[in-house]
């Protein structure tokens, strides 16, 4: 081509007189922006733009009827810009180009087409250089606001002195906030409410504790002005945060760190009207604006999680308000946040950290205005012993299918059968499911035995599965001593089951505290011996008086071994003192080994045991500290029994939960850290599962395994609580977040397998909390759920344009679609109905891997080309797979709404103006329109009503209002607004609308144009007839009266007749 691969060309002028343009005439023009072609133009030849990768717009005219194959090939942020209904739309639509449709009264070739259409002449006239300004503000919080004991202590707000765009045209000033406006039609589609991309300005950001915020602005304004001033202004103002997360904090609760994570909520804050200061050539918000941060919630626990046990309750609603010009800044808290801290299954530490609403900060007063008080952190003396009151009989034994399901909402995301074991148990029972080789499957739990007295009443009981009655049977107690049981773990090698647990070597009388129960502790271990079906095989591999908890199994080929923490000074909550890793290799049940693996004077936060390298590791974590006040300081370390120990982490983030896993083949260690999961496979090279952090992910995810199957489940914030959620491992690459129950309450422990058909099998505790002032009322359940690995899509929403439909009815649609399912999904069945009968169907090549979000599109033939409303259903499902849930694969489609256009023309000379309101149809939908005409804005008082008839996209109403007709309903000076109402419902509505300053001659009489005439128009006669004064125009034919083309005495005095009644007219 002519100008082939010029990386330098910019800009092209193409005359009139071309008729075709070249075959690949512009390809690798890379630097090109924007063309026009020109009005004679009919053929775009094979090739002739391809590869101009910069180039975002062409304008294609009605004249051009043929583009050739890949003309725009490679031009990917393309958007075509044409007439509805041109070839160049034809084109755009089916090729997935983004298609424009020219403005009414736009003509783009009406100038010199090397010439840029910029909207924005504020620098002609400086006198005139306005900005928004939403407030800026910086704010503390002391030690006891609520927002400092959740770990904040500084918020800036420097919302002030934002940019606006402006356009004038004579009289008419028409403004942009947030974006910068190209043309007419994009300022007219910020009006209307059609622009959902916001460009940043990048100058302001919104910071919370560690969170940012980046505000999307978007609004308008417009107005009049009168002898060179801003006479008014209307116009709607959207203000949203677009929210990121870029760390955690944390509160103290008895002295156990516990992370706070903050849930993305993004959305319009407010939409508002906004007011223009003349004097400081500003624009405000004429209401307060509310901005939703951060829904905050607490995470699953972790610090000392790992000793005692955190469950966290509630979530808070946090609200920041703006009141302007005033500067009024107010801060609101709503909801409840609780946790509660569980140490040895029996001493429960609750703390109601919030619950109420709290006004934490306004900037008018100088205190709180609330009756709420922020509880404080509680001691390690103040705890309560819970037992598990009004337990239910135990379900399991009946067929699953026959139990009733645990509480779930309506609609579950995947297909999972879950069912409640038993109600009312420990709410620390941390359940636990495996399977064996052949399949044999077994749970177990801590429960609450109610024939036992207090601190002996926790035992680690089973309970088997039958697959023939699809029934767990009865629990029954591992070790059946009498004394209390804590931190059990299961393991199963080939058909082997190991339980190991900490056991309280004697009971207890009276009242103790938990440094005595933790001194009794010993470490236990038990074997199933699958011909009794009972654990009959038991050996302590501990007696001393110090604590030894926390045990950990691993089954490998090197044998069975079982690792646990001893702390000598029975110091459970802080780890003070020396506290030892010891392990012991069990597989023979015969006179194990005790051996020290490592002893740090630091507090072990948690332990794991497992094979990397073709050994069998330890790894653990140390607050490195030793200040358990934080919790951004623990580091992991790992290594071989027999070897040395390589500290891994070196770093102030919170790393937690070590634990190994064979992922894809692979020996793996992991670990929790800044909402990633950090991995290892040789203690060397550390890199991330995840490829970007995920805020649903926390310290206590598990992997699950089975059939070759992997994944990581974990539980998090939902809209009624917690629930579990679910990453899949697919060749190496992990999906994103899947939600996989729907639950009421709060779900934890979750934990399980993969079985043989790819199920995944689960078990967990479900517990209803309520938090109140003073304590914590919690009620746990015991669940299972069997979870198909299967496909399941959601169709979210659809985004189709109206203006986009070609002549022949085929209309572009966006399916916004989730993958819920475990499989990836690559291709899409689309069936549209209306009226229940199917009538167009379609196969979409799309993919979406797990966990994903996508646009499934597709082009929509319409039987009749808009000429009324017609309500489609669009259904989605992966092709030729079975969707295991149905409720949610459908979107209605409404399309051909009508929708009015409203422009005003007016013929003007010096005295008044008469007014032609032009009403286009821009749809396809016929409509019967009213033409209303009101005082000062879009809703105020109507003056009056003429009915304009029918309106089609081919037939344009139009109705006059001269001067003399205007006079009767307002005066000179007044805004009139003219608003177009359709008998049929709109979409858009925002182009309904126009106004004007009704330039009309005064009144006769009424010299001074106040709508009255009094003595003061006479005095203002006199005194121009004395040369005093002088008149305008319009007080000039209002003054003579008399009609004989002056003003005079004469004049005067027949006005003061009027004024004095002797005369009834003028």
């Amino acid at each position: 081509g002519t100008f082939s691969r010029c990386s330098s060309l910019t800009n092209v002028y193409l005359p009139n007189s071309v008729t075709s343009i070249g075959d690949g005439a512009f390809s690798g023009c890379t630097e090109l922006k924007k063309v026009t072609i020109p009005k004679n133009v009919k053929t775009i030849e094979h090739y002739t733009f391809s590869d101009c990768t910069g180039l975002t717009r062409v304008t294609i005219p009605s004249s051009v009827t043929s583009i050739g194959v890949r003309a725009f090939y490679n031009c990917k942020d393309l958007a075509i810009k044409g007439h509805i209904g041109s070839y160049a739309q034809k084109f755009a639509i089916t090729n997935s180009i983004t298609f424009i449709p020219i403005g009414i009264g736009e003509d783009p070739w009406a100038e010199s087409t090397e010439k840029e259409n910029v909207w924005d002449n504020s620098a002609e006239h400086p006198e005139f250089q306005p900005t928004l300004s939403l407030g800026g503000a910086i704010l503390t919080f002391s030690a006891d606001n609520p927002l400092a004991i959740l770990g904040f202590t500084k918020m800036e707000v420097p919302l002030d002195n934002l940019p606006v765009s402006v356009k004038i045209d004579r009289d008419t000033v028409r403004l942009a906030f947030g974006k910068s406006p190209r043309d007419d039609h994009e300022w007219l589609a910020l009006k209307k409410g059609q622009c959902n991309s916001i460009p940043n300005n990048g100058k302001n950001t919104f910071k919370l504790g560690p969170i940012k915020a980046d505000p999307d602005i978007e609004g308008y304004a417009e107005g009049k002005f009168k002898d060179g001033e801003l006479s008014t202004i209307t116009g709607h103002l959207n203000v949203g945060l677009a929210l990121e997360t870029t760390g955690e904090t944390q509160v103290m609760a008895v002295t156990i760190p516990v992370v706070i994570k903050l849930k993305i909520n993004i959305g319009v804050a407010a939409i508002v009207d906004v007011k223009y200061d003349v004097k400081n050539a500003v624009f405000t918000p004429t209401t307060e604006i509310g901005i939703t941060l951060p829904k905050i919630t607490l995470a699953v626990g972790t610090g000392m999680a790992g000793i005692a046990d955190i469950s966290t309750y509630g979530s808070v609603k946090n609200t920041f308000y703006i009141k302007q010009p005033e500067k009024i800044y107010r801060g609101v808290l709503e909801g409840e946040v609780g946790l509660s801290a569980s140490l040895l299954n029996i001493f429960y530490y609750e703390l109601p950290l919030f619950s109420g609403t709290w006004e934490y900060y306004n900037s008018a007063k100088t205190a709180r205005s609330s009756t709420e008080e922020i509880r404080g952190v509680l001691d390690s003396k103040n705890y309560v012993i819970k037992r598990a009151s009004n337990q239910s009989k135990w379900y399991g034994t009946a067929q699953l299918n026959n139990l009733l399901p645990e509480e779930v909402n309506s609609s579950s995301s995947t297909d999972y059968n879950t069912k409640t074991l038993q109600k009312n148990i420990n709410n620390s029972a941390e359940p636990q499911l495996i399977t064996t080789d052949s399949g044999y499957k077994m749970m177990i739990w801590v429960a609450d035995i109610n024939s036992r007295s207090n601190y002996n009443h926790t035992a680690v009981v089973y309970s088997l599965y039958n697959e023939l009655t699809d029934s767990w049977s009865a629990p029954q107690i591992v070790n059946d001593d009498g004394t209390a049981d804590f931190y059990p773990q299961i393991k199963s090698n080939g058909d082997d089951i190991y339980v190991a647990w900490s056991n309280a070597n004697k009971t207890f009388n009276g009242t103790v505290t938990p440094e005595q129960i933790a001194s009794t502790c010993e470490i236990s271990v038990a074997k199933f011996n699958n011909s009794t079906a009972k654990f009959d095989s038991t050996v302590t591999l501990t007696s001393n008086d110090t604590a030894d908890i926390k045990p950990c199994i691993s089954t490998t080929d090197k044998g069975v071994y079982v690792s646990w923490i001893n702390n000598n000074k029975n110091d459970l909550l802080t780890l003070t003192g020396t506290n030892t890793i010891y392990y012991s290799e069990v597989s023979s049940m015969s006179n194990p080994v005790v051996n020290t693996y490592t002893a740090t004077d630091k507090p072990v936060t948690g332990m794991s045991i497992g094979k990397l390298n073709n050994n069998v590791n330890i790894a653990y974590a140390v607050d490195a500290d030793g200040e358990l006040t934080t919790a951004n300081d623990t580091e992991i370390f790992c290594g071989a029994i027999d070897g040395s120990i390589k500290q891994l982490t070196t770093n102030t983030a919170l790393d937690q939960n070590p634990q190994f896993a064979n992922i894809d083949g692979a020996d793996t260690l992991l670990w929790y850290s800044e909402n990633n999961i950090s991995k290892t496979s040789d203690l060397s090279t550390i890199s991330t599962v995840f490829t970007e952090a995920d805020s649903v992910i926390n310290s206590a995810f598990k992997v699950v395994n089975g059939n070759g199957n992997t994944a990581i489940v974990c539980t998090g914030d939902s809209d009624n609580g917690t629930d579990i959620y679910t990453y899949v491992c697919d060749n190496g690459k992990w999906s994103k977040s899947v939600p996989v129950t729907d639950t009421t309450g709060y779900v934890k422990y979750a934990n399980g397998y993969f079985d043989s058909n790819n199920k995944i099998n689960l078990v967990y505790t479900r517990t209803d909390a309520t938090v109140t002032d003073k304590s914590i009322n919690q009620k746990t359940d015991l669940c299972t759920a069997s979870i198909e690995k299967s496909h399941n899509i959601t169709a979210n929403n659809a985004e189709y344009d109206e203006y986009t439909i070609t002549e022949d009815g085929n209309m572009k649609v966006d399916l916004s679609v989730t993958n819920n399912g475990l499989y990836n999904e690559d291709a899409f069945e689309v069936v549209v109905r209306k009226d229940g009968a199917e009538y167009y169907k379609t196969t979409v090549y799309k993919s979406i891997g797990i966990g994903s979000t996508a646009k499934v599109s597709f082009n929509m033939p319409l039987d009749e080309v808009l000429r009324k409303t017609e309500k489609y259903t669009v259904e989605i499902t992966p092709a030729q797979q079975t969707d295991v849930n149905l409720t949610d694969n459908t979107y209605e489609l409404t399309v051909g709404y009508t929708d009015l256009f409203v422009q005003i023309s007016e013929d003007r000379d010096d005295i008044s103006s008469d007014y032609t309101v032009i009403v286009e149809n821009l749809s396809r939908v016929p409509a019967d329109a009213t033409l209303q005409v009101r005082k000062d804005s879009p809703n105020g008082d109507v003056l009056a009503e003429y009915s304009l008839g029918i309106t089609t996209s081919v037939m344009k109403a139009d109705y006059t209002l001269t001067a003399d007709m205007l006079s009767k309903l307002c005066k000179d000076g007044d805004v009139v607004y003219f608003v177009v109402v359709a008998d049929k419902e709109e979409y858009y509505t925002g182009d309904n609308n126009d106004f004007i300053v009704a330039n009309l001659p005064y009144a006769r009489g009424d010299l001074n144009n106040d709508g009255k005439i009094n003595m003061a128009d006479v005095m203002l006669a006199m005194k121009y007839v004395a040369r005093l004064t002088d008149l305008s125009d319009k007080a000039f034919l209002a003054a003579d009266v008399n009609d004989d083309g002056r003003v005079t005495s004469a004049d005067s005095v027949i006005i003061s007749k009027y004024v004095a009644k002797v005369i009834d007219t003028l």
